[in-house]
C-alpha cells in the first residue's frame, strides 16, 4: 500500500476536503472552515501536498509562511473520527447542501 499525505498548518491543524485523484487537484478548505463532514485532504503522494503547499503559499491574502506548513502521513484514522463527529453535528442546511449539489 502507498502511503498518502496530509498538509498541516501550525497553528490551525489539518486541512480538510478532498483531492481529486483523477483529476490532479485539490479541494482543500482551511482547518478553521467547519466543514468536518469533508474528512482530512488526502493526497496520493508528498509532490502531491507539495505542489498543494506551493498553491497555498502563493496567495497573499491567506498569508501563509513556509514555516507555518508541513507535510506528514494521512492519519485515516483521524479523518475517520472527524467525519464522524461532523455527521453528528452537521445541520440540516449543511445536509441538504451536500446532497443537492
Amino acid at each position: 500500500m502507498t502511503e498518502t499525505y496530509q498538509v498541516r498548518h501550525r497553528r490551525y491543524g489539518v486541512f480538510q476536503g478532498v483531492e481529486l485523484f483523477d483529476r490532479g487537484a485539490a479541494m482543500c478548505y482551511h482547518p478553521t472552515a467547519d466543514v468536518p463532514e469533508m474528512g482530512i485532504c488526502e493526497f496520493p503522494d508528498r509532490a502531491a501536498a507539495e505542489k498543494f503547499v506551493t498553491w497555498a503559499l502563493q496567495i497573499d491574502s491567506l498569508g501563509y509562511k513556509p514555516e507555518e506548513l508541513s507535510i506528514e502521513p494521512y492519519d485515516k484514522l483521524a479523518s475517520d473520527l472527524l467525519v464522524h463527529a461532523g455527521l453528528h453535528c452537521i445541520t440540516m442546511e449543511h445536509w441538504e447542501r451536500l446532497f443537492n449539489e
